[in-house]
C-alpha cells in the first residue's frame, strides 16, 4: 500500500470521525485542505517559480478531470516571526473526502508524461522545490454553518 493511499485513508477517517457534535461528513461533499509552506529565507521566488512550472500544471489537470474543484494560492501581506511564519498557503477543495490526492499513482504518471515533455526536468524541479522547504503542514478544514447565527450585536 502506498504512502499516498495510507494518508488518504487517514485523512478520510479523520474528517469523518472528527467533531462528533458536527453533522456527519458525507463522502460526496467537497473537502478542503490548506497546505502551509515555510520556505528558506531568500528562496521564496525560486520556490514559487518551481511551483508554477512543475506543480501548477498538475493542479490544473486535476481540476479539468474533476478531482479538484478549486485551488487558491496565497502569500501573507506581512510575516510573523518563526515558528509561526508561513510563506505560501495553497487551499485545495477536492471533490470529496475520498479523493484528497486526486489521481491514482498510475493515472498521475500518465498525466505527468503528457504534461511534461522533459519528465526528468520536472522531477528535478519538484525535488529542488522540496529542498527549499523548511516546513510544510496540512490542515483539513470544514465550514462552520453561520446562516442561523444572529446578525445583531450581543446584548
Amino acid at each position: 500500500m502506498s504512502v499516498r493511499t495510507l494518508l488518504t485513508s487517514f485523512l478520510a477517517m479523520t474528517a469523518i470521525t472528527t467533531h462528533a457534535d458536527a453533522p456527519a461528513t458525507s463522502s460526496d461533499r467537497p473537502f478542503t485542505v490548506e497546505y502551509y509552506y515555510r520556505i528558506k529565507w531568500g528562496q521564496q521566488e525560486e520556490w514559487m517559480e518551481l511551483y508554477r512550472r512543475s506543480h501548477w500544471p498538475i493542479m490544473v489537470e486535476e481540476m479539468k478531470q474533476g478531482y479538484i474543484l478549486d485551488v487558491q494560492v496565497h502569500q501573507p501581506h506581512n510575516y510573523e516571526p518563526d515558528p509561526y511564519r508561513w510563506d505560501v498557503r495553497v487551499s485545495i477543495t477536492y471533490k470529496s473526502v475520498l479523493v484528497p490526492f486526486g489521481m491514482s499513482d498510475r493515472d498521475r504518471e500518465q498525466t505527468l508524461a503528457r504534461l511534461f515533455q522533459d519528465r526528468e526536468q520536472q522531477a528535478r524541479d519538484e525535488r529542488r522545490r522540496k529542498e527549499l522547504l523548511e516546513a510544510l503542514w496540512e490542515v483539513a478544514i470544514r465550514p462552520v454553518a453561520t446562516a442561523q447565527w444572529p446578525t445583531g450585536a450581543a446584548k
